[in-house]
């Protein structure tokens, strides 16, 4: 093991060495980079934007160059360009070092590749980009995590400051998904035409949001969400028809490619053939004034309903989706209960009673469970000539001692069953 001074001290010479790093391997050194983008935002009178604006502003623009990448900046990198860029307006930040939740605590580090980085302004945590993130989102490996504010050490005694901080957590509360579906029953096919809008906030929007996005044309535009300029004020008209026709060619695979992913999707999540119609993305969630990620699918389903003489037995519930199914083999636990992270599930499923029919059956759908580990409700009712169904998934803690596994199985069973 390392003494947290170890640790601080290996974490700001690697740091402080990024500058003299090549960009994507390429001629263009991080500083190199650097420069040439408080060059670009001086000219674009960007740098004399109100504090936050600014800082939200050289976040997206390190996001940009990230999009047309292969793979993500380390961490450490994307740390100096953003606290580099910030010191040119004279912005004070601080280095914070931590490790993944999934390596351990600080004292267990055996590696620098283990050590990670985020910068803090004031109160605010700025993690390293993906290609959706925006400023101050959360990050499921970092959450709660232990981690060091570490300053440059003293240039006579070597002595370097380390603060020890917790980083923020995110609730059940801030991870959510809504799920609205419209569902209608047609008695002579047998068939159930639904439409579905997703609505996700919070880790729950960073873990799905690379499929509700992949094939939609959000990166063309990426440049408008930091003032930058279009890649067209910089070609030929020569140039610039090149690049209209390969933007028209991708958008044109995107209409059969999307369709066929969300078809995909669907027949997963259900588990059986389900007929895709049309996908509509609402808000992308790549942009602060609008972060959440909302998206629509209209879709057939057939296998949802029985007969049963005069009767029609549909499962309506089962518009959640499948839910998890704990077997008998992993329902005696050794370990300790780790969920990646605290989620509130929702779903208002609406469905039109068929003329000539009535419902029963709506009391017995009524049920709550409420633990210390988690909770499943679903409130039935019949309201203006359709049946409502209210229901919640809620896992509340993201870490749990074994001895929670029994609570955490009882709301499980329940959204299962």
């Amino acid at each position: 093991g390392f003494t947290k001074e170890e640790i601080a001290k290996i974490a700001w010479d690697d740091y402080v060495n990024v500058g003299y790093y090549p960009l994507n391997g390429g001629m263009l050194s991080v500083q190199g980079f650097i420069d040439y983008t408080w060059n670009d935002m001086r000219k674009e009178s960007v740098s004399d934007l109100p504090e936050e604006k600014f800082i939200q502003n050289v976040y997206y623009r390190i996001r940009n160059h990230v999009l047309f990448r292969d793979s993500y900046l380390p961490d450490k990198v994307f740390a100096y360009i953003f606290g580099s860029l910030l010191f040119q307006r004279k912005i004070n930040s601080d280095l914070i070092i931590t490790t993944s939740n999934k390596t351990g605590k600080l004292k267990d580090v055996l590696f620098d590749g283990e050590i990670r980085y985020a910068i803090r302004v004031g109160t605010k945590f700025y993690f390293n980009c993906t290609d959706h993130s925006n400023p101050g989102e959360l990050v499921e490996t970092l959450l709660g995590n232990e981690a060091y504010i570490i300053k440059e050490p003293a240039k006579k005694t070597g002595v370097q400051e380390i603060i020890a901080i917790t980083l923020p957590d995110a609730t059940a509360a801030e991870n959510t998904v809504h799920y609205d579906i419209a569902a209608q029953y047609d008695p002579v096919t047998n068939k159930i035409s639904v439409n579905r809008s997703a609505t996700y906030n919070g880790l729950s929007k960073a873990k799905e949001i690379d499929n509700v996005v992949k094939y939609t044309p959000y990166m063309f535009d990426d440049f408008k969400i930091y003032f930058g300029s279009s890649p067209l004020d910089k070609m030929s008209s020569r140039q610039a028809d090149e690049y209209y026709s390969s933007v028209a060619a991708i958008k044109e695979e995107f209409k059969t490619a999307k369709p066929e992913l969300s078809q995909q999707e669907l027949d997963k999540e259900y588990r059986q053939k389900v007929k895709h119609k049309n996908f509509k993305l609402i808000s992308d969630g790549r942009a602060l004034v609008r972060k959440q990620l909302t998206a629509a699918d209209d879709f057939e389903i057939e296998d949802m309903t029985k007969r049963a003489g005069k009767k029609i037995l549909v499962n309506a519930a089962g518009l959640m989706g499948t839910q998890l199914q704990i077997t008998k083999e992993e329902r005696s636990r050794t370990k300790d209960i780790q969920v990646g992270y605290a989620i509130t599930l929702t779903w208002k499923i609406s469905m039109p009673i068929p003329a000539g029919y009535t419902v029963k059956g709506l009391k017995e759908m009524n049920i709550l469970v409420d633990n210390e580990a988690g909770r499943f409700s679903c409130e039935a009712k019949e309201e203006n000539g359709n049946v409502i169904l209210s229901i919640a998934k809620v896992y509340k803690q993201r870490n749990m001692p074994r001895e929670k596994w029994n609570e955490m199985l009882a709301f499980i069973d329940a959204a299962y069953n």
